[in-house]
């Protein structure tokens, strides 16, 4: 036998590296799982801030009787500071149709998401928020 057959033999033998080859493949499509999550989290987080932000401004809309549409979007501008104020197309209505008027508030807005090697993606959101309107 000579000494490379031997070499060769021995070598297939060894499987010390492996692992890192494995890992070498793997590891694009987990980084790229991983930072999707936490993406898709982060946009959901933004949602549900909206959401609450939206609530928060309605009801202290509610107290005010002489409140105006345009105030209520400045205030709900306000909170949304904190999230790095998205981009929110806000609306407010005074529902009449009922025996009691409501104010309905509703704001549409896209969040990015950003993940490797993907194309770039926006989940679209909606939050809406009705509360009775205030007398005046």
């Amino acid at each position: 036998m000579t000494q490379f057959a031997f070499a060769k033999r021995l070598l297939a033998r060894d499987h010390s590296g492996a692992t890192a080859v494995e890992f070498a493949m793997i590891a694009p499509v987990l980084f790229t799982c991983i930072v999707g999550i936490l993406s898709l989290g982060m946009a959901y987080y933004e949602g549900a801030t909206v959401q609450w932000s939206l609530e928060r401004t309605l009801r202290a809309a509610m107290i005010d009787p002489e409140v105006t549409g345009a105030q209520i979007e400045a205030s709900l501008n306000e909170r949304l500071e904190a999230i790095g104020s998205p981009v929110v197309d806000f609306s407010y209505i005074i529902d009449d149709s009922g025996s009691v008027p409501v104010a309905v508030a509703t704001a549409n807005y896209e969040v990015p998401l950003r993940v490797p090697f993907v194309p770039d993606l926006a989940l679209h959101f909606s939050a809406e928020s009705v509360a009775p309107a205030p007398a005046g």
